[in-house]
């Protein structure tokens, strides 16, 4: 930017960061339960490293509070609405409490959400992350852009305007001829025209001349843009439009001027480009996605050619059903992976049966409350973790195995004589006239050998049952491509590309590339078991009459010695 460009700031104070009142914002959401710590600690991050500007940061952080505690409290309002134990007083009373919650939290009344859902939907579609991105490269890149104050009151579609126009007056002031650098590469020369390799991963120059970030926004390792250009006289180039190929020669971005969709009089040159054996595939992706080239847009004919030929092109649903799980499909799918808005932790290729891990878990505790799992599971979890109702049932349950036709008396007759003697001399100790050749008698009158097999039955059911409980619960994980490091513990969600694939393929309509999965959600749940359990909890419970043995003969000997 030049000198008299920066000049023209005006400094003022509410420039500077004021992190007591991001603080502030994100602890009246964190206190009302909208968000918890950790994600208001990363969003907040998230933000700042996005718009780096005190107004954007407190204008964007109140407008979004004002958004997510409205979708909260309307979720928690239809609930209580619905609750049919509540009388219409109550409920309304509870309506009342969640709405003056939603004025503290925002300080504004909760008529003001629901009377301004365009605006709000404005801010939705505004600025959501993939645009902020795009924002925060114009940032350091317009002057125009930059100069424009977020204005605390200012509504999103007034500071929408306001961007876009500043956006555009960018654009015009952009010299459209630039001076080739020494590693540009001619690709494909028309003699007029020519197709320009930048040996980057994104370029300043380009996004200037072309009105675009020139790929600055989000460059990925081994990136390269394709640039088609007029020779102008002189030995500069005026640039026309802007391809990204990525390291595995796939086509991600592909636009025209100021982010338009490529004029149909380029497309002979496009088609010339994808015939090109550098060139594997389109994976399609990146800001204003509807906007990037398109198979779509050429003529059928020539389309079809194109995919006969190479049939990546047609994306990857197509490809994988021509060619199987092959290295070409794997290196499409990373690809397109890479540029869509989907997370994950890694691509696993080189293995015979290739996954992607989507996510890590410290714990079960954070695959139960991340996902909506079968209420089985997470009764499973709490008895191999011995917690929730699990010691409680099982407590009640022993007294029901203690008298006639129970465990006790099987129990104590798989016993050893020695240890029934010593069970006798228990009974006589605590119970004088319990009579001893009657072992029903003999747990009836004396509390001492009711307990003793009590716990001895206890710890029999609660081990087998934990055991079993496990055993469903492994069942479970593995049905739901959940794997467990033995060294840290932690679990990860890893998903085979095959099934990823093989859903995708049986559904085309909806699923021709991986940029048309909007999140992992939309069809983790039909490729994987998560929701899936047909076990029965209360047929989880088990015995082990060893183990029960082994308890009341160490119980005994602690009692009388281990003498005979």
């Amino acid at each position: 930017m030049r000198f008299q460009e920066f000049s023209k700031f005006i400094i003022r104070p509410h420039l500077f960061e004021n992190k007591q009142q991001y603080q502030q914002i994100m602890d009246t959401m964190v206190n009302g339960g909208v968000i918890r710590q950790e994600g208001a600690s990363n969003l907040l991050k998230e933000i700042k490293s996005l718009l780096k500007r005190a107004d954007r940061i407190i204008w964007w952080l109140r407008w979004w509070r004002i958004d997510a505690t409205g979708g909260i409290i309307r979720s928690d309002i239809a609930e209580v609405k619905d609750d049919t134990t509540k009388t219409e007083e109550e409920k309304n009373q509870e309506i009342a409490r969640l709405k003056d919650l939603y004025k503290k939290i925002t300080k504004k009344d909760y008529d003001y959400y629901e009377k301004n859902t365009s605006i709000l939907r404005n801010f939705n579609d505004f600025f959501n992350e993939e645009r902020l991105e795009h924002w925060s490269a114009m940032f350091e890149q317009s002057p125009q852009v930059n100069q424009v104050e977020w204005e605390a009151n200012l509504p999103p579609n007034e500071l929408q305007i306001k961007l876009i126009e500043a956006e555009q007056e960018w654009r015009k002031k952009q010299e459209q001829e630039i001076e080739p650098e020494p590693d540009d590469q001619i690709i494909i020369d028309y003699g007029k025209y020519a197709w320009v390799k930048l040996d980057k991963e994104y370029c300043d120059l380009e996004g200037r001349a072309m009105g675009h970030c020139g790929n600055t926004a989000s460059p990925k390792a081994g990136d390269r843009l394709l640039s088609f250009r007029t020779k102008i006289d002189g030995g500069r180039q005026r640039p026309h439009l802007t391809f990204i190929l990525d390291k595995n020669g796939f086509l991600g971005e592909m636009k025209g001027r100021g982010n338009d969709k490529p004029s149909e009089k380029y497309h002979p040159y496009i088609v010339d480009l994808l015939q090109k054996d550098f060139v594997k595939g389109i994976k399609g992706g990146g800001y204003m996605p509807e906007n990037n080239f398109d198979l779509s847009d050429l003529d059928d004919s020539t389309r079809e050619q194109l995919i006969d030929a190479k049939p990546a092109l047609g994306g990857i649903s197509e490809l994988y059903e021509k060619e199987g799980l092959t290295d070409d499909v794997l290196n499409l799918f990373e690809s397109q992976l890479d540029g869509s808005d989907l997370d994950y932790e890694e691509v696993v290729k080189n293995v015979q049966d290739p996954y992607i891990i989507v996510e890590k878990f410290d714990n079960l505790d954070e695959i139960i409350d991340t996902f909506s799992v079968d209420r089985t599971v997470s009764d499973l979890k709490d008895a191999v973790s011995e917690d929730g109702d699990f010691i409680e049932n099982i407590s009640a349950m022993v007294d029901g195995t203690i008298g006639e036709g129970g465990y006790a008396k099987d129990l104590y007759d798989k016993l050893d004589k020695s240890f029934q003697k010593k069970i006798e001399k228990f009974a006589k100790e605590t119970a004088g006239e319990a009579d001893i050749n009657n072992f029903e008698d003999m747990v009836e009158e004396s509390d001492g050998v009711y307990n003793l097999f009590r716990d001895s039955i206890f710890i029999g059911i609660v081990s087998a049952t934990i055991e079993k409980a496990q055993k469903h619960l492994d069942d479970w994980l593995a049905a739901a491509n959940f794997l467990k490091s033995e060294d840290s513990g932690e679990y990860q969600l890893e998903l085979p590309i095959s099934l990823i694939l093989d859903y995708m393929a049986g559904t085309p309509d909806y699923y021709n590339n991986i940029s048309d999965i909007d999140d992992w959600g939309s069809i983790l749940y039909a490729i994987s078991g998560i929701d899936e359990s047909t076990i029965d909890i209360e047929n989880v419970y088990a015995y082990n009459e060893e183990t029960a043995k082994q308890k009341i003969q160490s119980d005994l000997n602690e009692l009388f010695g281990e003498e005979n």
